[in-house]
């Protein structure tokens, strides 16, 4: 085999191992930068929307209405469906920062979200996911 084949070979293992690390940091630094969004802005938004369509069908005579779930990771943000009554149900709402974006989910059946970048999460789509929650569980009684 000749010299500047092995050269070479080494060579390309080490540009490879460079860019590997510069994508690990790159990576990291943005994970860094979603979390400190999430803390900062989005979070806080969440609830407040959450609470907010809760109100609002409580107002309106609903018998189901969200709480929070005090104790999340770090990157989540859960709410529990309970009766006026204050009894809890199975149906949870969450949403989860991952890889840059926020998604919903619900144990609702029939209840289905795409996922937003952290950067685009909004008020309104909050609301709707927190509403199509409770409007399925309104269907479903």
């Amino acid at each position: 085999m000749p010299e500047q084949e092995r050269v070479d070979a080494i060579k390309r293992f080490q540009a490879h191992e460079v860019e590997a690390y510069r994508r690990s940091v790159e990576w990291d630094r943005q994970r860094k930068e979603d979390l400190a969004k999430w803390k900062s802005a989005t979070l806080t938004m969440i609830y407040q929307s959450v609470q907010r369509v809760s109100d609002d069908f409580a107002v309106r005579g609903s018998p189901f209405l969200f709480s929070s779930i005090p104790m999340q990771p770090e990157c989540s943000a859960a709410f529990r469906v309970e009766t006026d009554a204050g009894v809890r149900l199975f149906a949870k709402l969450q949403f989860d920062l991952a890889d840059g974006k926020v998604t919903a989910t619900s144990t609702v059946a029939g209840v289905e979200f795409l996922y937003v970048p952290v950067t685009d999460v909004s008020r309104e789509w909050v609301e709707l996911a927190a509403e199509r929650v409770l409007i399925a569980m309104l269907n479903a009684a």
